[in-house]
């Protein structure tokens, strides 16, 4: 009876042992591969203290099993962000390599300044560069972005720009910063921004303010 008790005894031992040392394994493992550290690459302050508490709720989170989505969505929804790169570097660390938006232009909604990004979002305004062009009208983001990329596809610089003006109808006005207005068309602003530089080198035209380019196949010129 002595002897099957001390059996008992050694074998209750040897599973708590087991059980103990698999538990202890396995907070250990567990502990090694939580994030501890987050390394945000791309943005510079004043943006980085503000961007990186959004990601806080992530520290000690187990970096095999980070909800993705949750975690991509919550970098994506920062208005700064034009795209980024997640990295892990293992066992507990996620670096986050970002690309900042390109303001293109400022514009009013609603008695309030915005900066519209290249990423399409807006951003409440702050001092970064007083130099970017101000929308007048109310266009979609789609069709500012769409005049950018024209532009920057034409002989014209984007940054020579001072203000632009959208109509109801879908066409713009653009200012230079030399105050010459362009009314362009709606249609076919490509061939017509082409038009319209070559003007700019005559020397007969240089002291006009207005070139009004709005009717197909014309350049209208007005001091």
């Amino acid at each position: 009876m002595h002897q099957q008790t001390d059996k008992n005894l050694i074998v209750y031992l040897f599973f708590f042992i087991v059980l103990s040392t698999f538990h202890n394994l396995t907070f250990k493992v567990s502990n090694f591969f939580k994030i501890n550290s987050i390394e945000i690459i791309g943005f510079e302050n004043p943006f980085l203290d503000n961007f990186k508490s959004n990601i806080y709720d992530f520290y000690d989170d187990n970096i095999f099993f980070i909800e993705r989505d949750i975690f991509n969505n919550l970098i994506a929804s920062n208005t700064l962000v034009e795209n980024f790169h997640v990295f892990k570097k293992y066992p507990s660390k996620l670096q986050i390599n970002i690309n900042k938006t390109n303001f293109l232009a400022k514009k009013n909604i609603d008695g309030e300044n915005f900066l519209v990004g290249s990423n399409g979002k807006l951003t409440k305004y702050f001092l970064l560069n007083d130099e970017l062009p101000f929308i007048f009208g109310n266009p979609d983001i789609d069709e500012v972005l769409k005049l950018n990329l024209i532009i920057n596809n034409s002989k014209f610089k984007y940054d020579d720009l001072k203000n632009l003006y959208y109509y109801k109808s879908g066409r713009w006005d653009v200012e230079t910063k030399k105050n010459i207005l362009i009314k362009l068309p709606k249609e076919d602003l490509a061939n017509v921004l082409e038009t319209v530089f070559n003007f700019q080198f005559n020397q007969s035209f240089k002291n006009y303010k207005i070139i009004d380019a709005r009717i197909k196949n014309q350049i209208i010129l007005n001091d």
